[in-house]
């Protein structure tokens, strides 16, 4: 099974996590003797080729080609974020391997433009996550918001619904509206911005490197809101290495599991655990695990390797993972 991903660059935060979060499942798998294809009539143990892509999209796109025809593996995971997997789309729709997306949030109209048959997508769309930011916001009464993003796909997805839903249900206002570039190294100027707005909540719609600096120099500029919302990146070991219990105290970050929430999960948590110390219960790591499970079960119940016919149960079928049901309705995960 072949995969890139970002062990360097603006995702590695959480690419990292999401790689050691492969290596588990792979590891679990196989002490249980790999999975178990009906044409062959045993179980096969797994085997991994990966590439680190930088958290480049372009990168990303060529590797995946060259696993598929260099490597020849059989198939294939997913890469980390939203941008990275849309970049593969093209290659995976012209060699016919279904990939089962997990770090990746995408609008509903953006897979419909994509017409994409090969990618799967576990995770939530922005038009979902945005309104549990936006019920949290109404629920406390925030009167004043401050919404910030990375300029990528996700990011602004979620700030665009994030802005519609909060301006439709009338209960705030939006006194900050502002993206950045994805690898900015100061932002304090749109920090001063949103200092001088004196916002009752900032959200910040960020990736694990702009997780840290946000947090930085809104520390540095003693920016102290009443609540304060990261999205990718305030979840991750580094985030939580980077900063004392001060001063993440109060800060609520973006998640989709918890092993507490899913107890069958526990046994990865702790394999994960004992392999590589302490670690936040990342999203990455739970969504790692959905798509490797839902991939295994697929290949299970198709019983062969052929990558077209797991494509076609992976559209079909319904899977039953320690995180819930899984099951797939034009590309997107209507269960989870």
């Amino acid at each position: 099974i072949g995969f890139s991903i970002s062990l360097s660059g603006s995702g590695a935060g959480a690419g990292t996590e999401q790689y050691r979060a492969y290596e588990v499942w792979r590891e679990w798998v196989n002490s249980n003797g790999g999975i178990y294809v009906e044409e062959y009539g045993k179980k096969l143990p797994v085997e991994f080729v990966y590439y680190d892509d930088a958290s480049e999209p372009a990168r990303a796109k060529s590797l995946y080609e060259k696993l598929i025809l260099e490597d020849k593996v059989d198939l294939l995971l997913a890469p980390w974020g939203t941008f990275i997997h849309l970049a593969i789309v093209p290659v995976i729709e012209k060699y016919k391997i279904p990939v089962v997306g997990n770090t990746a949030g995408v609008e509903l109209s953006k897979i419909n433009e994509l017409q994409t048959k090969y990618e799967f997508f576990t995770y939530p769309t922005p038009e979902t996550t945005a309104m549990a930011y936006v019920l949290l916001l109404e629920n406390i009464g925030v009167k004043r918001i401050a919404i910030l993003y990375a300029q990528t796909d996700f990011t602004v997805a979620n700030a665009k619904w994030n802005k519609k839903f909060i301006e439709d249900r009338k209960f705030a206002d939006v006194v900050v509206y502002e993206g950045y570039p994805l690898g900015s190294t100061d932002l304090k100027g749109l920090l001063l911005k949103v200092k001088e707005a004196n916002p009752d909540a900032v959200i910040v719609h960020s990736y694990p490197a702009d997780a840290i600096l946000v947090t930085s120099q809104m520390k540095e500029l003693d920016i102290n809101p009443n609540l304060f919302v990261l999205g990718v990146g305030g979840q991750t070991l580094a985030f939580d290495q980077k900063f004392d219990n001060k001063t993440k105290e109060g800060i609520v970050v973006l998640n989709t599991w918890h092993p507490d929430l899913h107890p069958e999960a526990a046994e990865l948590y702790n394999l994960y655990l004992k392999k590589y110390g302490h670690n936040p219960p990342s999203h990455a790591i739970g969504l790692a695990w959905v798509s490797c499970i839902t991939l295994q079960k697929a290949i299970e119940k198709a019983g062969t390797l052929d990558p077209v016919k797991i494509r076609d149960v992976l559209a079909t079928e319904t899977f039953q993972t320690p995180f819930g049901e899984v099951k797939f309705e034009n590309q997107v995960n209507v269960k989870g």
